[in-house]
């Protein structure tokens, strides 16, 4: 009888058994390997001492500056849209904090109540997540509000990436969720929150403004007119607190100065790997040719898909990939697409969901048995996942093409 209802509770096990369970045993791993080994595994896997926190103190001592100074004159680093430094600016003012040396990153963090807040920031978007998790999961109280969201903060996107280098990343992965949580709701009101919260999240970032694809593709004009208008409120106008004209100006010259390098969470860092391979060292056309055929793909296969779930996937991906001075904290990006992959249904069905989730799951868990490869683990588990679903995309739109019917709307 035992093994009877053992074997029914496996079959009964849904998505969120499983990854409840692989991370949990992959974070148990982590906690015994690194005691046996005196902290080496948490060590090897965070981003270096000198990038501790390094994204929002710095980012901090610029924003402290008094309104009409041009940030941007400070470092090539200072790349962010105005609307992420009026919200730091709003933090450091809360303790009067302005930076006598705005590049002093270790000032920064030790000047008055500077690190409370951050810690206060970091405990807010803990609220967030479990909010976020709340609308698309009703999974129990405890595994839902607790243990889910508990494995998600100790995963590597998050503790190990964006939570070390304090980047935004992480308030505008979770904001991402809520609006396409209220995205296609039958309420006006939530349809319009999402439309903001994707505006205010390409006002800090520039990258989730990608989600207005969604809109074009699913042929929702108005809202995408909506949506442009709100965008430009709330990347151009936030302009003038800092200098109008000459601080874009400078601000773009900052950005295309540093998006020419190339970091470890990236197409272009894999089409390096792939030249190295082949030819003992980098080769820049594979980059550059990985790079846009990664682009072209990715629209593409957003433009034929007919699963919710796979669209986001692919947006997640294209956002953390294809700029080729992406990091690792990236990676959090796929949180919407992780969150709707484990609403749409219980089981898995066939190779590609099955292979998703195992790619999902890999990617927000601890990799320890990994810890020497970093972020290069997340880069190819979220690269492999965009290349099997654009497979299984265009080959699904290709069937149906032969056939001369269309596909129907899946979960």
């Amino acid at each position: 009888m035992k093994g009877n209802s053992l074997k029914e509770r496996i079959a009964k096990s849904g998505r969120l058994d499983w990854y409840l369970l692989f991370a949990s045993v992959m974070f148990a791993g982590f906690l015994a390997a690194n005691a046996l080994f005196s902290g080496k595994f948490f060590n090897s896997m965070m981003m270096g001492t000198r990038y501790q926190l390094n994204d929002y103190f710095s980012h901090l001592g610029y924003a402290s500056q008094p309104i009409g100074t041009n940030i941007y004159v400070y470092s090539r680093d200072v790349v962010f849209p105005p609307l992420a430094y009026l919200f730091y600016g709003f933090l450091a003012r809360i303790d009067g904090f302005i930076a006598p040396n705005p590049t002093d990153i270790f000032a920064n963090m030790t000047v008055g109540q500077n690190l409370t807040v951050f810690v206060t920031v970091m405990m807010l978007c803990t609220l967030l997540l479990v909010y976020a998790v709340s609308l698309y999961l009703q999974p129990g109280r405890f595994r839902g509000q607790v243990l889910f969201p508990g494995l998600l903060i100790v995963s590597y996107p998050f503790l190990f990436s964006s939570v070390q280098r304090g980047n935004s990343v992480l308030l505008i992965s979770l904001l991402l969720c809520i609006a396409m949580a209220f995205k296609d709701s039958e309420s006006k009101v939530k349809k319009e929150i999402a439309l903001i919260l994707i505006a205010v999240c390409a006002g800090f970032k520039i990258y989730p403004a990608v989600f207005g694809l969604l809109y074009v593709f699913e042929q929702r004009y108005q809202e995408s007119v909506r949506l442009i208008i709100y965008g430009i409120l709330f990347f151009f106008v936030p302009f003038l607190f800092y200098g109008g004209v000459d601080a874009f100006m400078t601000f773009v010259h900052n950005a295309a100065d540093l998006g020419g390098e190339t970091f470890s969470y990236s197409v272009s860092r894999i089409g390096d790997d792939l030249g190295i391979l082949l030819t003992g060292e980098p080769v820049p056309v594979f980059s550059n040719l990985l790079q846009q055929a990664f682009l072209l793909l990715s629209l593409i296969a957003l433009y034929f898909s007919k699963k919710p779930w796979v669209k986001i996937l692919l947006l997640g991906a294209l956002m953390g990939l294809y700029v080729s001075s992406g990091w690792p904290y990236n990676s959090v990006y796929m949180l919407p697409g992780f969150l709707l992959f484990l609403s749409s249904g219980e089981t898995l069905h066939g190779f590609q969901e099955t292979a998703s989730f195992a790619l999902y799951c890999l990617t927000f868990c601890v990799p320890f048995v990994f810890a020497w490869l970093g972020g290069h683990v997340i880069c190819y588990a979220v690269f492999l996942q965009w290349g099997l679903n654009v497979f299984f995309t265009l080959k699904e739109e290709i069937a149906a093409a032969k056939t001369g019917s269309e596909r129907p709307e899946s979960v």
